[in-house]
């Protein structure tokens, strides 16, 4: 008597007894075309880069240095430079709780939605990481006192910088999986919702649309005088360690929630011959189907054999009942 073959399967395709299916009511959606999330070295690179040179410019605004000089005569010229009033404060206002609140809100409705309620625990830590943003910023600028383009201290390091970019960095996280294929195609089983065809559209995108949003919204702030360079500098070095926090603790608290009860050593039971399993068959290094959760970058990783290698098991069996080799 043969076992289940090894490696996971994919999602959606037809399954033969003792084999793995898909759980009832579980989504597949965001298991197709989604970006792996960034290996522990470069993270740890990431997350240490923006750590640093959020401490050195900390301390060039407290003790007056040269960075400080210099950031402040470039936000002079770029105030120089700036285009019209109307076209700033639009770019300035992305940071306003009431526009980037909102945002968030809608990439949290549309994961929920798309994954089945499955992803509530990346919605979670994606709303944490936006709250953390307040009292984390008002501690710096209590502490450093700086003072701003137009008067008046307490203005390093942005709270509407910081704002935008963890508000649409985690909304980015969210969304991004979830989205349909390149070439139109849904990612979801059973398509729960017909995907726009702007969401096609935006889908390669996606991220460089974020970023110019974040990279406006700095610049905007800039013209109008509400801060310097370093200010804003200095907010997105924070949404980094914030953002990646996140992730990782939803990655995390996503792979505790699908580790399973270990299995007996019988192994996986035999099929009673009714032409079906009564349940999913894990054993044999098949990992156990995913919760719903992970049709978002926040709480999802790359799955092992997800290749083609991993499909149906090409084992002879030509009758319309289980061969010998489906057990």
């Amino acid at each position: 008597m043969s076992h289940t073959p090894r490696g996971p399967r994919r999602a959606g395709r037809s399954v033969r007894p003792g084999t793995s299916r898909l759980v009832p009511g579980r989504s597949a959606v965001g298991t197709a075309g989604a970006a792996p999330p960034l290996s522990p070295r470069a993270r740890a690179l990431l997350w240490s880069l923006c750590c640093a040179l959020l401490a050195v410019l900390t301390w060039q605004v407290l003790a007056d240095g040269p960075l400080r000089s210099a950031d402040e005569r470039l936000g002079d010229a770029l105030r120089a430079a700036a285009p019209p009033r109307a076209d700033a404060e639009l770019l300035a206002d992305l940071g306003n709780p009431p526009v980037a609140v909102p945002v968030l809100c809608a990439a949290a409705v549309y994961a929920l939605v798309r994954s089945r309620g499955g992803s509530w625990r990346s919605v979670v830590c994606a709303a944490v990481a936006l709250a953390a943003v307040a009292p984390v910023v008002s501690v710096l600028k209590s502490w450093t006192h700086r003072p701003g383009p137009l008067g008046g201290t307490g203005y390093f390091p942005s709270g509407h910088a910081a704002t935008t970019a963890v508000a649409f960095g985690a909304a980015f996280l969210l969304l991004r999986p979830l989205l349909p294929g390149r070439h139109g195609t849904d990612t979801g089983a059973g398509r729960p919702l017909g995907a726009p065809r702007l969401l096609r559209v935006l889908r390669p995108s996606l991220l460089w649309l974020v970023v110019l949003l974040v990279v406006g919204n700095g610049l905007g702030l800039v013209w109008r005088g509400y801060h310097w360079p370093a200010d804003v500098l200095a907010a997105w070095c924070l949404a980094v360690p914030l953002l990646s926090a996140a992730a990782l603790t939803a990655r995390r608290w996503t792979a505790r929630h699908r580790t399973g009860p270990p299995h007996g050593p019988s192994g996986p039971p035999a099929d009673s011959g009714s032409g079906s399993a009564s349940r999913p068959l894990p054993e044999h290094g098949s990992a156990p189907d995913p919760d719903p959760s992970s049709g978002s970058d926040f709480g999802r990783g790359p799955e092992p054999g997800s290749g083609p290698e991993s499909g149906p098991d090409p084992s002879p069996g030509p009758g319309p009942g289980p061969g010998p080799g489906a057990r």
